[in-house]
């Protein structure tokens, strides 16, 4: 299995020994990275490095330096 198959995002979860509500998974390819986790129930960051539309996306920044307070925003399931 492989991204953004929801399998993929659940047994990282697994392999984690967390849930997926709890887990936030940021990566910088619209459909991989964003779409795919927020399907399998995780709290997805897109990493919108060239600008464009973030569609539906939830969670977007521009760069990881933004990271940190994003996450210190972000209130999970737990």
């Amino acid at each position: 299995m492989a991204k953004p198959a929801a399998a993929a995002f659940l047994e990282a979860c697994d392999r984690l020994g967390t849930v997926p509500g709890a887990t936030i998974h940021v990566g910088d390819n619209l459909r991989i990275d964003a779409e795919g986790p927020t399907v399998a129930g995780l709290v997805a960051v897109w990493l919108q490095r060239d600008r464009q539309s973030a569609g539906g996306v939830r969670l977007a920044i521009a760069s990881l330096r933004q990271l940190p307070r994003l996450l210190a925003d972000i209130t999970v399931a737990r």
